[in-house]
């Protein structure tokens, strides 16, 4: 009887070098230090560093398909540093959400990069207080208490 001999499949995906060995952080590459870095040398035509954000994009995607599954969004927005990538980093979650997703959760999916860039953490944080201070019951106990303030 003859098996055929194959190696065993993955429980982790391979993962991508940006080229010999130095620091863990930066592939190898110790002009990567940075998210930052990384996008330039993507943006510079790197292709190692395009690879390895790729990679990273199946990385996130492998999250994002649970997450997809679980809400159904219409859309997924990427934002951070490295999201300035762009489409290697985009063309990575995809290829990994729509492999692990439902069809259904995946048929109206738009998975888009952030128009705030880098920026996005921030701007969020600072929605996240105006709505905090700007809701009803914040509002209502601040002229409640100038009210008592006015009165007494």
């Amino acid at each position: 009887m003859n098996v055929p001999t194959s190696s065993p499949p993955r429980s982790t995906p391979p993962t991508a070098s940006c080229a010999d060995s130095s620091g863990p952080r930066s592939g190898g590459r110790d002009d990567l230090a940075t998210a930052a870095d990384v996008v330039a040398a993507v943006a510079a035509g790197d292709v190692p560093a395009a690879r390895a954000v790729r990679e990273a994009g199946r990385a996130i995607g492998g999250v994002l398909a649970t997450c997809v599954n679980l809400f159904n969004p219409s859309v997924v927005v990427l934002g951070g540093t490295l999201s300035g990538a762009g489409d290697h980093l985009v063309a990575g979650v995809r290829e990994v959400v729509y492999q692990r997703s439902l069809p259904l959760a995946t048929k109206e999916l738009r998975i888009v990069t952030a128009a705030g860039g880098d920026r996005v953490g921030l701007l969020g944080a600072a929605a996240l207080v105006l709505d905090a201070v700007l809701a009803a019951a914040s509002v209502d106990a601040l002229v409640a208490a100038s009210s008592v303030d006015a009165a007494g």
